[in-house]
């Protein structure tokens, strides 16, 4: 939309100005690769995911079947995807939540709709074997659960009858519950992990207070603690330790609709709201990789499924699916190298993002196009792609993702890119309209090989013009003629 002024000028002739932005800025100039794949799509499958990678690099996913309300499971640990039905007694399998041994054995809590129970299942001696945790009412929601270094397991879990945050772990072949906070109604939306000791940290939603709450037994007995209480926070909660048990966790600040991230450092929480742009943050998930760096992924309900990481020094943001209102139910792990692997639901199947540092060179790495009038456009901007990895990379077509920023020039589309080898493509800004605006953009290159993946380059251009007002110039030109003596 044009935001006019009328300005008179000396001859009486009235123009509108529209005022663009100066000083507008490239926000992002990562370079990532993200490709997806569908896992299942038989029936209505793939909500309630949770992903974990084992030792030789294979993802493991656990995931609810809502066609058949059953538990399934699914790994690429022998090559390809087999999918598994752990658990099909009759409604169970919402809230999953996976973690793996050190045998790369695979172990799930979940929750049974039919008997309001916490259940697990493991396949650690080489068939499912299936257990009730806890059955003392409506319990087993918003579970989560993490594998200590003797391969004990530890579960977080929401025990809504008593509206309480709850702890089971198996000890002497028994389970071991223990109430954490009973505070109000406490516990949804929980997440665990473990620091190098082998001691509980938990985050959780606060729904008295709506706040974000924190318990961990680390000194010995729980603590608990409120992290975040600044308006309505601490729903879509994710935790995670790095390599000195610092603490940090992802959240949802619903007074904001933004993704908010917290760190404790010397006992003292910082807080961060990391993006906020329409209404994002939902399904968060956060790990972090070898080098403490930390990975986000998030839901914007405006958009699609995202993926920040600050692994380059600064927060850097993109799509990890490129559909377009898709990505809920997003669960995250990181393989060796710091590449997430994200599983998520979308129109009925599960799929599996994959978001990963490239070995392509792109120059330049994002592009501001600076100002133009509508109707005019930019000269081309041209970028160079170079294959820096020893494989051959298969380039597939070209695309940028607004026909503002049409594609005048490209040698890259569906070109098997040599190492050291270059291709180049030319964009133009060409606004669409009367400003004043700003647009971003991407250039998206999918690349079929090595893996299917997807290249992104940002852009961004803004209009600032003059337009016009025919009718009030006419106007004021027939004024001029009858003041002259033109009747």
């Amino acid at each position: 939309m044009c935001f006019k002024r009328k300005i008179h000028l000396a001859a009486k002739v009235t123009i509108w100005v529209c005022f663009g932005l100066l000083n507008a800025q490239i926000l992002s100039a990562a370079i990532h690769y993200t490709g997806s794949i569908t896992i299942d799509s038989t029936g209505v499958v793939g909500k309630y995911t949770s992903i974990a990678i084992d030792s030789l690099e294979s993802a493991h996913i656990s995931y609810y079947d809502q066609t058949h309300r059953a538990l399934k499971y699914t790994t690429n640990a022998l090559g390809s995807w087999t999918i598994e039905t752990v658990d099909d007694s009759n409604a169970v399998g919402k809230f999953s939540a996976i973690a793996i041994d050190s045998s790369d054995a695979a172990h799930i809590c979940y929750y049974d709709e039919t008997n309001t129970a916490l259940k697990y299942a493991t396949n650690a001696s080489g068939s499912w074997v299936i257990e009730t945790v806890d059955n003392s009412g409506s319990v087993g929601q918003y579970t989560s659960i993490a594998i200590d270094a003797d391969d004990s397991v530890h579960i977080s879990y929401y025990h809504e009858s008593n509206s309480a945050l709850m702890y089971a772990t198996y000890i002497s072949d028994s389970w071991i519950i223990e109430t954490i906070d009973d505070a109000g109604d406490v516990g949804e939306y929980s997440s665990i992990a473990l620091d190098a000791s082998g001691s509980v940290h938990i985050s959780y939603f606060d729904k008295t207070n709506s706040a974000l709450g924190y318990a961990t037994n680390a000194s010995g007995p729980w603590i608990v603690e409120t992290v975040d209480n600044n308006g309505a926070v601490g729903k879509h909660t994710s935790i995670a330790l790095d390599l000195s048990d610092r603490v940090h966790i992802s959240y949802y600040d619903e007074t904001h609709t933004a993704l908010m991230y917290a760190s404790n450092d010397a006992g003292h929480w910082h807080l961060e709201r990391l993006d906020s742009q329409y209404d994002v943050g939902t399904y968060s998930c956060i790990a972090l990789d070898s080098g403490n760096n930390v990975h986000i992924s998030y839901y914007d309900r405006n958009w699609c499924l995202k993926y920040t990481t600050n692994a380059s020094g600064s927060w850097e943001t993109i799509r990890a699916e490129s559909d377009y209102k898709t990505g809920v139910y997003a669960s995250m792990a990181l393989d060796a190298a710091g590449n997430g692997y994200i599983s998520y639901y979308s129109s009925g199947s599960l799929k599996l993002s994959i978001v990963k540092d490239i070995d392509l060179s792109i120059s330049p790495q994002s592009h501001y196009f600076g100002e133009m009038w509508f109707p005019f456009e930019s000269e081309a901007k041209i970028f160079e792609i170079k294959n820096m990895d020893n494989n051959v990379v298969a380039l597939g077509g070209v695309r940028t993702t607004d026909n503002e920023f049409p594609v005048s020039f490209d040698n890259c589309s569906l070109q098997n890119l040599a190492p050291d080898q270059t291709c180049v493509i030319g964009v133009k800004f060409r606004p669409s309209d009367y400003g004043p605006y700003t647009v971003t953009a991407e250039i998206q290159i999918p690349a079929a090989a090595p893996n299917p993946e997807t290249l992104h380059i940002p852009l961004m251009g803004s209009e600032s013009s003059i337009e016009i007002d025919i009718k009030e110039i006419q106007k004021d030109l027939k004024k001029k003629d009858y003041f002259n003596g033109g009747g």
